[in-house]
């Protein structure tokens, strides 16, 4: 289907029914030496608040579709029912007396709420933080604290987390918690969301959509992972999440998400979690925007995932994974072919894939085209994506449209021409505003309009893009540069290898030398000896293991899917 038909047509009407304000951007040609531009089409993006932009247009032409739904109760709300219930959130919110700017802080997971109530605290100018549901009371107390929020968003499950959070919050008796499950009558600190949504049905909440300022409004404030640092506050606004969904579905060349039309809806089985970038920004609201079913479930379990699989299989015609889940589909005894029968395209995104998994993948799924991107938090959070007629086996694909880079060497802070290897650096329209009272941290990340990633990678003679490894993650051993990634996917290719993360560990001859930690398949063997002989023959010797090994149960990641290596370096120090 060609997204161009679309674009003038209802990009183009939504926007005179709003601003009539475009911000158009024309296709680029080299300006300044190694700096490169996007061989993608460049994308006009409207200026329009980030609520409307994703539910306006599915809720006219599409009200009856169904929009989002509860992959463990059945629960479904179509396209007016869930609009109806943003437009009821932001007039309870309003009626609240909340202010713009203020922040509201989800500690949820996954639930067809989540997307809802994000709307909603939108449209009365709020910003909203998202909290992973795993969080210690010390944690979520840090992130209340760091945001400023003045309302927690909850269920009953974590309500005692999140009361022995707002414990350790300064002033945190005063942040009015939302309760979003259970009983209707709450004390002075804790309302119910049901008899909120309730009261607000007979009251109309004050559309002044035209009042925000399209580029510097706040709307949403993640966290980073923290793997590479402290957690800092990413400031995202309309501009950065709106331009950034218009660079990922409307380009032909990417074919990311088709629209709906009278026969067709795409679909999709989303466990990605919501507080993250790429579960919220990347699957759910780009797939509500395109008029798309997003079957939600609350985390990650074997039974219920592949349950979803079979009770949606007319529904999921895409996936987005994070690398485990595509480990877990292409390892797992009980995921059979009829479960990805119906899915067309598996996109991949937070680490990279390896083609030994790629291809296990690919027994179980040969109709699937695996399509790597790159992105972070800070980008909000998309910087490329492989179109879906030139997948080239290893690349994270081509700049998004709109988006230039750099490739900087690590010494010396030039530019590097294709082929050579240094920090890849991006500029756009997606590019956060900043960190959240922390000038500093900003200044070190964003130079000159540049977004500085932290990531090492190289750019073919065509701009495909591969990324080697994390600047901080590089091991150096004799002066040497070894990329963990490297070493972990040579060994992903070993027959009785399951999964795998490398680090650098101390040596006092060389600085420091690779360790790595190896899960083994289920009723498989293997020895220390076994695996320096597979390695041995097939790398330099300033890449083997000479840190030696260790059989794990499980490598630590994030919920993203990114290796914890901190953890692993605390584990090798307490030993």
């Amino acid at each position: 289907m060609s997204f161009s038909k679309f674009l003038a047509p209802r990009l183009g009407s939504r926007i005179s029914d709003s601003s009539r304000r475009w911000l158009s951007i024309t296709r680029c040609a080299q300006s300044e030496e190694h700096t490169v531009k996007s061989d993608i089409k460049s994308v006009q993006y409207p200026r329009e608040h980030l609520t409307d932009f994703i539910w306006k247009r599915s809720v006219q032409q599409w009200p009856q579709k169904t929009a989002l739904v509860n992959g463990l109760l059945g629960q479904e709300y179509t396209y007016q029912e869930s609009y109806d219930r943003v437009q009821n959130v932001a007039t309870a919110l309003h009626q609240m007396g909340v202010r713009k700017g203020e922040v509201m802080a989800l500690f949820l997971p996954n639930l067809v709420d989540y997307p809802i109530i994000i709307g909603g605290a939108n449209r009365v100018g709020m910003v909203v933080t998202t909290v992973n549901p795993t969080y210690t009371p010390s944690e979520v107390a840090r992130q209340l604290t760091m945001s400023k929020a003045k309302i927690l968003v909850t269920m009953a499950p974590f309500l005692v987390t999140a009361k022995e959070a707002l414990t350790k919050v300064e002033g945190g008796s005063d942040i009015t918690i939302i309760v979003v499950d259970g009983d209707d009558h709450r004390s002075d600190q804790e309302l119910s969301y049901c008899k909120l949504l309730v009261q607000s049905r007979c009251q109309s909440f004050p559309d002044d959509a035209d009042s925000f300022n399209f580029s510097n409004d706040i709307v949403t404030l993640p966290y980073s992972s923290g793997t590479t640092g402290p957690p800092k506050g990413v400031m995202l606004s309309h501009e950065n999440i709106v331009s950034n969904i218009v660079q990922s579905v409307y380009p032909d060349e990417l074919e990311f998400l088709k629209f709906a039309t009278e026969e067709f809806q795409p679909s999709t089985v989303c466990v990605l979690p919501l507080f993250h970038a790429f579960g919220l920004a990347v699957t759910t609201l780009p797939t509500l925007h395109v008029g798309g079913k997003v079957v939600l479930l609350p985390s990650f379990d074997p039974k219920t995932f592949l349950k979803a699989l079979e009770d949606y299989k007319a529904s999921p015609s895409f996936l987005h994974f994070a690398p485990p889940l595509v480990g877990f589909c292409a390892n797992h005894p009980d995921v059979k072919p009829h479960h990805l029968e119906s899915v067309e395209s598996v996109f991949v995104g937070a680490a990279p894939l390896g083609k030994a998994l790629i291809d296990r993948f690919l027994k179980k799924a040969p109709q699937v085209k695996i399509r790597e991107g790159f992105g972070m938090t800070e980008l909000s959070p998309v910087g490329t994506i492989t179109p879906n007629k030139s997948i080239v086996e290893g690349s994270c694909g081509l700049l998004m449209p709109n988006t230039e880079m750099k490739i900087v060497d690590l010494s010396t802070g030039t530019n590097l021409p294709s082929g050579k290897r240094g920090e890849l650096c991006i500029k756009g329209p997606q590019v956060m505003k900043g960190y959240l009272d922390n000038d500093k941290a900003t200044a070190q990340t964003i130079k000159n309009g540049w977004l500085h990633t932290g990531d090492i990678a190289y750019y073919d003679d065509q701009h495909y893009i591969y990324i080697v490894d994390r600047l901080k993650e590089l091991i150096k051993v004799s002066g040497f540069q070894v990329p963990p990634a490297e070493l972990e996917d040579l060994l992903r290719t070993h027959p009785s290898v399951l999964d795998v993360a490398v680090i650098g560990i101390p040596d006092e001859r060389r600085g420091e030398v690779p360790r790595a930690y190896i899960v083994i398949k289920p009723q498989q063997a293997l020895t220390e000896e076994e695996v320096h002989e597979f390695v041995n023959k097939q790398v330099a010797e300033y890449k083997r293991l000479l840190g030696g090994m260790e059989f794990v149960e499980v490598i630590p990641k994030s919920a993203a899917g990114k290796i914890l290596r901190k953890d692993l370096v605390a584990r090798f120090k307490s030993q």
